[in-house]
């Protein structure tokens, strides 16, 4: 519920971690209205980045608005609420939430970036343990940053 207070994304405590059925990003497509959108070209950050920026001229196609739904979770959770320590690869665990579109707000989240968070910390913690050098930590540190700025500055906001 932090996260969600945080950074207001949704808290609906439909687990991502809980999939229907396994998915693999190489054969999954999106359904829409319109036609299938192919998702194996989401595992790239800097291809989601691209289809968030594009210029369209005139309203956007179902499609189209699919496309950008899903890349734009991608981009957001990549870079700034679930970041890892892959360079420009997107980790497949929440990519099973695209397959409706209209449903990615229906999925919990703020528990991914905690669960994301804290395997972050226990790396980490097992990294400095081991005296390993740790040249990245991972993890949504922004919401540690934001959240004890919050509380500090605003006790009654909880």
């Amino acid at each position: 519920a932090d996260v969600a207070r945080v950074f207001g994304i949704p808290a609906s405590r439909r687990s991502i971690f809980h999939k229907p059925g396994i998915l693999s990003i190489h054969n999954s497509t999106l359904v829409t209205l319109d036609s299938p959108i192919s998702t194996k070209h989401l595992c790239s950050i800097k291809v989601a980045q691209g289809i968030v920026a594009r210029d369209h001229e005139g309203p956007m196609s179902t499609t189209e608005q699919d496309e950008f739904k899903a890349a734009f979770v991608v981009f957001v959770m990549s870079t700034l609420l679930a970041p890892c320590a892959k360079h420009d690869r997107v980790p497949d665990d929440y990519l099973h939430t695209f397959e409706q579109p209209g449903q990615i707000c229906s999925y919990d989240w703020d528990e991914y970036v905690i669960r994301r968070l804290l395997d972050a910390v226990l790396k980490l913690k097992a990294d400095i343990a081991n005296n390993v050098k740790v040249p990245y930590i991972y993890g949504c540190s922004l919401f540690l940053q934001v959240s004890l700025l919050i509380e500090s500055y605003y006790p009654s906001y909880n």
